[in-house]
């Protein structure tokens, strides 16, 4: 009878613990979670705000449901809902961007979370160029 309850407790302890460390996981991974105004760095070929260039701002909106993230993207293009990976406190994602040509091209995405700044990017076609990001209230 003794030895049954050592057992338990020592299996009770085990999951508490368990189950600490994965709400601590989710809790760092939902940081991420939120509505972020980002505003995009210069380009070296120059362009307007409203063409991509340094200045223009664009909001994401990052979200999470059963464990899987989403982002929403508001830009001057129109809106794109793609899934995102996260890593700790790095996201990633892809878009599929048309160009002036017309031709669809696939825009890579990634951002790392410091404290309440994302700071991220995207590459992919002619596009690359760096962005900053705070928390929207």
């Amino acid at each position: 009878m003794h030895k049954s309850r050592s057992t338990l407790s020592a299996l009770t302890f085990l999951a508490l613990l368990l189950f600490m460390s994965v709400s601590r996981a989710t809790a760092q991974d939902n940081k991420l979670v939120g509505t972020w105004k980002v505003t995009l760095e210069p380009n070296s070929a120059g362009g307007a705000a409203a063409e991509g260039g340094g200045g223009a701002t664009e909001i994401l909106t990052i979200s999470q449901e059963a464990g899987k993230y989403k982002v929403i993207h508001k830009s001057h293009r129109g809106d794109q809902t793609c899934d995102a990976t996260v890593d700790g406190n790095n996201i990633s994602w892809t878009e599929q961007r048309k160009t002036h040509d017309g031709t669809t091209v696939k825009v890579n995405y990634n951002a790392t979370l410091n404290g309440d700044t994302l700071n991220g990017g995207y590459k992919g076609g002619p596009w690359e160029r760096g962005f900053n990001g705070k928390r929207a209230h």
